[in-house]
């Protein structure tokens, strides 16, 4: 029986792309540009950016206001900005790259614990591929190819935290990346930051290390330019009523 060690191949990782790639290019095909109102937000901020207004939604707006939730998303425009100036296909991209990394990357987590658990080599491969069909025709995940929001980002961000805190062995270089990212991603992440305690790294300072610079760096980079350490979408989704506890239950 194989060891647990070898779950993962170049091979594997190759064929669950190209089927990840395959069922998201379907749904996209059918369902490309459906962009929420939102995404122009993003789109406004980029492009303003870029005509060297800075990251502020309007140009004659002083103080800036930081009204988008994804550092990272907003990173991402940028960059694809800067090679052309249609944002909206932009979006696209990092819609579809974004759901496919997090189809693979569930299927390589299944992979690695069938193995693990000394499964038959033949029920794990159909419960690998399996997870691969329920993920690669699950609206719920791939609407967040089109959508132009940072969603599908987010996705892609977290399960590969959770990749990085279920690797084997005592130390995994890619912890510490994969928190600062998926902070980054979206503050919601914040909320998986135990996963890395349950891996052996995560009791490491050095693992820590990326999420406390970067995040060290990012209020830093808050504050001086937007006069806050917190974005405005906080104090516009924030609340602490009895009534916003009863809508977080509900």
């Amino acid at each position: 029986m194989e060891s647990p060690s070898t779950a993962i191949t170049g091979w594997l990782v190759l064929q669950l792309s190209l089927a990840a790639g395959l069922l998201a290019s379907i749904f996209f095909l059918g369902h490309s540009y459906s962009l929420y109102d939102d995404a122009y937000i993003y789109f406004t901020y980029a492009e303003n950016a870029a005509r060297g207004c800075g990251l502020a939604f309007r140009c004659d707006e002083t103080p800036p206001v930081e009204g988008f939730t994804s550092p990272l998303y907003m990173l991402l425009l940028l960059l694809g900005r800067a090679l052309t100036s249609d944002l909206e296909t932009v979006s696209q991209v990092i819609g579809f790259l974004s759901v496919c990394i997090t189809i693979v990357l569930g299927a390589l987590i299944a992979a690695r614990a069938l193995q693990e658990a000394r499964l038959a080599k033949g029920l794990r491969i159909a419960a690998t591929w399996g997870l691969v069909l329920v993920f690669g025709l699950d609206g719920y995940l791939l609407v967040n190819t089109v959508i132009g929001m940072d969603t599908g980002l987010a996705c892609a961000a977290s399960m590969w935290l959770l990749w990085a805190a279920t690797r084997p062995g005592a130390r995994s270089r890619w912890l510490g990346p994969a928190l600062l990212l998926s902070v980054l991603s979206r503050p919601e992440c914040v909320l998986l930051l135990p996963l890395a305690l349950a891996h052996p790294a995560g009791l490491s300072f050095r693992t820590w290390l990326p999420l406390l610079i970067g995040g060290a760096l990012l209020l830093g980079a808050r504050l001086l330019y937007y006069g806050d350490v917190l974005p405005n979408t906080y104090y516009a989704k924030s609340g602490g009523t009895a009534r916003h506890a009863a809508l977080g239950l509900e």
